[in-house]
């Protein structure tokens, strides 16, 4: 019984072990782009955060997420009306939607075209 231990263990330092999920080499840069998008909408985070996301801090991180995965602004703007503004009941032309907006479209047009 022993041997068999024995055999066992030293088996299973060969074990070649491989990873469970594969993470795609852009992970850490979609991060990187999250963190971007944070920082460049920290001015007036409180503030968004209150008046757009009703201090949901996951409805928050969730669309910062969700915008980063956009490559143009035409489709950040329909999510950002469809997702954010439709479904949390903002009046598009509130002064809190248009600033986000023009933080939103600025960062696009300097960082995504």
């Amino acid at each position: 019984d022993t041997d068999e231990a024995i055999s066992f263990y030293s088996d299973e330092e060969e074990i070649n072990e491989t990873p469970i999920i594969n993470i795609p080499d852009d992970a850490n840069t979609i991060d990187d782009e999250i963190e971007h998008l944070s920082n460049w909408l920290a001015p007036d985070r409180e503030r968004f955060l209150h008046s757009i996301f009703n201090d949901s801090k996951l409805a928050w991180e969730q669309a910062l997420i969700d915008l980063t995965v956009f490559d143009d602004w035409k489709s950040a703007s329909k999510y950002l009306e469809n997702e954010i503004f439709n479904k949390n009941r903002i009046d598009i032309y509130s002064e809190v939607a248009v600033d986000f907006t023009d933080y939103l479209h600025s960062y696009f047009m300097e960082y995504k075209s």
